[in-house]
């Protein structure tokens, strides 16, 4: 629920939506500020990216402790 800093109208991580999420824009290369992350590369693989993406459509909830 953190705003990014380089496009404040969106959230860092949206919970329940990937695709609307500045962190999964950004690692896929989609955003329209910026370059990818990581910068420079090497960038995560499809699979890792789509972990990311399930985790965020689960609600993003924190690991248990």
């Amino acid at each position: 629920g953190v705003a990014s800093n380089e496009v404040p109208s969106l959230q860092r991580v949206r919970a329940g939506d990937p695709d609307n999420s500045y962190i999964i824009q950004k690692l896929e290369g989609h955003a329209a500020v910026g370059a990818r992350m990581p910068f420079g590369g090497p960038y995560l693989d499809v699979a890792t990216i789509a972990v990311l993406r399930q985790w965020i459509s689960g609600g993003a909830l924190p690991s248990p402790a």
